[in-house]
């Protein structure tokens, strides 16, 4: 009896200990994500594939995704479009996380957990982002001063606040969502 009542306060313990790691984790991540203006919102797949085939990406070219999140969109361009896919994520958790998702996806993409900003972007052929407007200003000078020209963006939800799109895609299922795909 005494066994099972260490057991059952070990058991308790850990479960609390591993609740306390887990809230704490996320509390990080929404710090983050605020401070890098790269909110975590999981694209739905059917937008991924429909944002990249807007983008014209294309076999053997090379896509950045800033901000990855769970690096969805990375298995989508390395699986369906044969791109080699890049991803910067700052958040530990959701690094860790598209770890473990491109592992199970069995593809070559790569994530490094790094601040996409003091990151160099000139060998993207396509960037995919979803930052919110305050994130989109700030990234517009560094997309301006390092993407070679024929560099596609595309921006989920929040057009770029002083770039013209070439498109405006009304995504399908959705009288609200747009993304808008740029060319440098």
């Amino acid at each position: 009896r005494v066994y099972l009542n260490i057991m059952l306060i070990l058991l308790l313990t850990t479960a609390t200990v591993m609740t306390i790691v887990v809230l704490l984790s996320f509390a990080i991540t929404s710090f983050q994500a605020e401070r890098s203006g790269a909110p975590f919102f999981p694209t739905p797949r059917q937008y991924i594939e429909e944002m990249l085939k807007a983008a014209g990406l294309k076999k053997g070219e090379v896509l950045y995704d800033l901000g990855s999140g769970t690096g969805r969109v990375l298995a989508v361009a390395e699986k369906q479009f044969g791109a080699h896919a890049v991803g910067f994520e700052l958040s530990t958790l959701f690094y860790l996380i598209s770890r473990i998702n491109i592992f199970l996806s069995k593809t070559n993409a790569k994530i490094y957990r790094r601040d996409f900003y003091k990151t160099d972007l000139s060998k993207a052929d396509v960037v995919f982002c979803f930052l919110v407007p305050r994130g989109l200003k700030r990234l517009e000078k560094k997309l301006e001063n390092e993407l070679r020209p024929g560099s596609r963006v595309v921006s989920y939800i929040f057009p770029l606040p002083s770039w013209r799109p070439v498109k405006t895609i009304e995504l399908k299922l959705s009288n609200t969502r747009k993304a808008f795909v740029y060319a440098k």
